[in-house]
Formats: structure tokens, C-alpha cells, sequence
């Protein structure tokens, strides 16, 4: 084992290798923090949007549609329709959300959720970015909402 201690200079360590260490230090959690962050920002905003089509949306369409008073699946199917087709409002007050209802079969709604997200990273890669982030669920009203994710359809739209 090498040891960096010159002992005939009082014991003292040399300032090189303690400089060099610090630099490759340094050099490596800048290429980490660089590597682990490239795409970071869209998987952030995908996330978001999907936390939002599973959990804020469903409850929210729910809240809608028996605010409606509609009972039976085939009001319940219009009335979330309806609410969809308005436009978006914050889901969560937490920031930019919007939403496409893109198609419609029996008491199913497909719906593709889009949430706005922007770095507040001052550094490298996402530094000053903004991206939406995209989810695509399925929606059965019939009696309650539920919520099955669905991958999104070629050419679904990265933004809405």
C-alpha cells in the first residue's frame, strides 16, 4: 500500500495527490450528476402526468359526474364526456395541466393526460427546460371511474 506522507519532510502529506484526488473527485460527481440527469427532466414530467391520469383525474371526473345527478352508465358516459370536452382546469392547482379525449366505446373514455413541467435546476442538462410530460388511460365510467393505463397510440402528440 502506497502511502502519500513524505516523512522527510516533517510527516506532512504532499499537496499533489491530495489535489489530484480532489480533482478526480470532482470529476466524477460532475459526470455522474451529468449522465444521471440527461432525460431526467421528461421522465419528471411523465411521472407527473401519470400521477395525475391515475390518481387527480379519476376523482375529479367522479366528483363531476355525480355532481350531474347522472345515475345510469349511459348518463354517466355524457356527463363525462362533457366535463372532458371543457377546458382543462388545474387538476391539482400545482401547475399547467391539460387533457385530450380522443375516443369513446361503450362506457369507456380513452384519454391522453399532459402535464407541464420546468427544470429549476441550475445546472446542466435541464437547466432552464420545460418539457410535457404524457400519459394515456383508459376510463370506464360505467359505475365508478377507474383508471387503466394504456400505452400511448403512434403519433399521439407530445404536447397537447
Amino acid at each position: 500500500m502506497r502511502n502519500s506522507t513524505d516523512w522527510s519532510k516533517g510527516g506532512h502529506e504532499t499537496p499533489q495527490p491530495r489535489l489530484m484526488k480532489l480533482v478526480q473527485w470532482a470529476a466524477i460527481c460532475l459526470a455522474t450528476g451529468i449522465l444521471s440527469g440527461c432525460g431526467g427532466l421528461q421522465k419528471q414530467a411523465d411521472i407527473e402526468a401519470a400521477r395525475l391520469a391515475d390518481s387527480v383525474l379519476p376523482v375529479s371526473l367522479e366528483d363531476a359526474i355525480t355532481s350531474s345527478g347522472a345515475v345510469n352508465p349511459a348518463e354517466r358516459v355524457i356527463a363525462a364526456q362533457e366535463w372532458l370536452s371543457n377546458p382543462a382546469p388545474s387538476l391539482d392547482g400545482q401547475g399547467t395541466n391539460e387533457w385530450l379525449a380522443d375516443n369513446t366505446s361503450g362506457t369507456t373514455i380513452q384519454v391522453t393526460v399532459y402535464a407541464y413541467s420546468e427544470s429549476a435546476s441550475f445546472f446542466p442538462p435541464d437547466q432552464g427546460e420545460a418539457t410535457w410530460g404524457t400519459a394515456c388511460r383508459s376510463y370506464d365510467v360505467a359505475d365508478k371511474v377507474t383508471a387503466t393505463p394504456l400505452e400511448c397510440r403512434e403519433g399521439t402528440p407530445d404536447e397537447p
